[in-house]
């Protein structure tokens, strides 16, 4: 071979070179299809899943949410192993699952700042720069899937979607998925609903005295089926009847709002527990259940303190909401509409 000729085809071997680097290594990767549709989390054995951690950062702090199995059951370890909503944990692994890649594109500095896909746990990036990292972990405490999720695709978007990252790789995937309301807090992934009691079943509703269990106030059903009634009244008093029925459907889809610690570990004087009334519930089968309704709760919880002797709720001290502690009449003359001649 002539040198010249040589010399020319070592040439055109750099320019290939060259053109080979730039389309797969400059070009974004965004622009790369091989991955459209593929799902990266569908092989997640939900048999297997021991534990899911949910870690963000809000306000400088930076805290999990721990969801874990014990028992069979599913609980919340930053509330005291309350029951979680599984549900919720269960909607979020099935998003995960069935997240399909519509785009992928290389992770850099600036992209990461402004899809809030950095690390809840790196130092030095502003919060809203910062993802919410789920951590899913079988029961031989290996990692399943530990990934970041950063912002939703903007609304003008025709088809939506969310930007996440694992936390192996340099690699950022739009996904088909939204995961908008992830809960932000331990409080989010409880079991809400504390207490389902059909009014129909409820007997006697009787309002008593914490100190010396002295009645404050009784409704009384007269047979199964037949409408509550104010026991002990005088005739020229009025009842309100929808507010006496109100007090049998309190127990209807109770909700709580938070759990504040375990029975017997926040002092009475704090929980008021020893001050305000209680109420018992019989039931036509015999049953009897007692609810203690508490102080207004500090800064740390919105609502008020709350306990029961049901079975299952038992060991826990509740937070609920100022709605469903008002709705816990305490005070008998709300029942009573006065006559004209009381006015």
């Amino acid at each position: 071979m002539k040198p010249k000729t040589f010399t020319i085809l070592f040439i055109l071997l750099l320019l290939l070179a060259s053109v080979t680097y730039f389309v797969f290594k400059i070009q974004p990767s965004s622009s790369r299809v091989s991955s459209m549709g593929e799902m990266p989390f569908r092989d997640l054995p939900l048999d297997r899943i021991n534990e899911v951690h949910i870690t963000r950062c809000e306000k400088g702090v930076t805290e999990t949410i721990k969801l874990t199995k014990k028992d069979a059951a599913w609980v919340v370890g930053n509330r005291f192993d309350y029951p979680a909503d599984f549900g919720a944990m269960l909607e979020l692994v099935e998003k995960l699952r069935n997240a399909k890649v519509g785009r992928q594109f290389d992770a850099s500095p600036d992209i990461l700042s402004r899809l809030a896909l950095h690390d809840p746990f790196e130092p030095d990036i502003f919060d809203n720069e910062k993802g919410v990292r789920i951590r899913i972990i079988c029961e031989e405490d290996n990692t399943l899937a530990d990934v970041l999720l950063g912002k939703q695709r903007e609304s003008s978007a025709i088809n939506g979607g969310h930007y996440l990252k694992p936390t192996n790789r340099n690699t950022i995937y739009l996904v088909d998925q939204t995961f908008r309301f992830i809960g932000a807090h331990p409080r989010d992934w409880i079991k809400s609903e504390l207490l389902n009691m059909a009014p129909e079943n409820i007997e006697t509703v009787t309002c008593l005295n914490p100190v010396d269990q002295t009645i404050i106030y009784e409704i009384k059903r007269p047979e199964k089926g037949a409408p509550p009634e104010l026991q002990n009244i005088n005739d020229t008093e009025f009842i309100k009847n929808h507010m006496v029925e109100s007090v049998f459907d309190t127990m209807s889809s109770f909700q709580i709002r938070d759990v504040a610690g375990k029975t017997g570990t926040i002092p009475e004087e704090i929980t008021g527990f020893n001050l305000l009334p209680v109420f018992e519930f019989q039931l036509f089968d015999g049953t009897v259940y007692r609810f203690y309704t508490g102080k207004k709760a500090g800064d740390k919880y919105d609502g008020f303190y709350f306990k029961t002797d049901a079975p299952d709720q038992s060991p826990w001290v509740y937070i609920i909401s100022e709605w469903v502690h008002q709705s816990l009449i305490t005070d008998p003359e709300m029942f009573i509409e006065k006559t004209a001649d009381h006015l």
